[in-house]
């Protein structure tokens, strides 16, 4: 499916303790930890409410860090085509952003967009593929499931290299 991604994960391997070090170094706020899509429930009675559940951390992490979870959560739970994934990125941290920011938050986007690509590298490029299947019999539904995490993978490892 993706004869590179062995060594390119190999290679963002290698990357995990600089990257951990530099989402150190961010500016940091509380995360939800979890925030997938299916976690950010609106209320049919009050629908301009936004109710996070499953709340996954209580500690700071660097600004943007919830932002992977946001962007995968759907193509974990088969709702959402990795090939649509970029149109999505594109918009995350210019919108986390402008709340921070409208909020009183002072991190730059590019500093947001640095916690954010680097926790997603660190927490979702070395779990996407679902290895635990792999003694499940074939099926179609097991080979395209195969195919979304593999180009999600790859997703995610295009984005790490983007930080330099």
């Amino acid at each position: 499916m993706d004869a590179d991604l062995r060594a390119d994960l190999r290679d963002l391997a290698k990357r995990v303790p600089e990257l951990l070090d530099r989402m150190d170094a961010l500016p940091q706020a509380l995360q939800h930890g979890d925030a997938s899509p299916q976690n950010l429930l609106v209320p049919a009675d009050d629908p301009s409410t936004l109710v996070a559940i499953d709340v996954g951390f209580q500690s700071p992490q660097a600004m943007g860090f919830d932002l992977g979870q946001l962007l995968i959560g759907l193509c974990h739970a088969g709702e959402l085509p990795a090939a649509e994934l970029a149109e999505v990125h594109t918009a995350l941290a210019p919108a986390y952003t402008a709340g921070a920011q409208a909020h009183g938050g002072s991190a730059t986007q590019a500093q947001i967009t640095e916690g954010y690509i680097a926790s997603l590298a660190v927490r979702a490029a070395f779990t996407a593929i679902p290895f635990e299947r792999l003694d499940e019999p074939p099926s179609a539904e097991l080979t395209s499931t195969f195919r979304e995490r593999t180009a999600l993978t790859r997703f995610i490892v295009e984005r790490a290299r983007e930080l330099g």
